[in-house]
């Protein structure tokens, strides 16, 4: 409230024109709305199951998953698994299933929760 104020203040005084006080109030009120949105709290999850009977099941915080990924293997089931990784803040809004694979040999899903 203190930053609209002074915003107010100084288009009063001549200190900046309409359209500067416009810009600075919709800023303000851009981070505002970031910081008044919950962000959830997601779990990144990795299901791995070949024919060998191998499984993965991983739950990650989405926080740790870049630092989960360096342990991670690197393919399954024809998914490289570390570019799905690299691209996390792509997949972040979606809803259902990142990667959902039934190969041959395996069968790979990867999403939030």
């Amino acid at each position: 409230m203190e930053d609209r104020r002074k915003i107010l203040e100084m288009l009063k005084e001549g200190k900046i024109d309409i359209d500067q006080a416009v810009k600075l109030l919709e800023t303000i009120n851009q981070g505002r709305e970031k910081e008044l949105k919950p962000r959830k709290k997601k779990l990144l999850r990795i299901q791995v199951l070949t024919d060998e009977g191998e499984k993965v099941n991983v739950r990650v915080p989405l926080s740790a998953a870049k630092l989960f990924s360096k342990f991670a293997p690197k393919e399954a089931g024809g998914v490289n698994i570390q570019e799905v990784f690299e691209h996390l803040e792509d997949f972040e809004e979606m809803e259902g299933d990142i990667v959902n694979v039934d190969a041959e040999d395996a069968k790979v899903r990867i999403w939030f929760e």
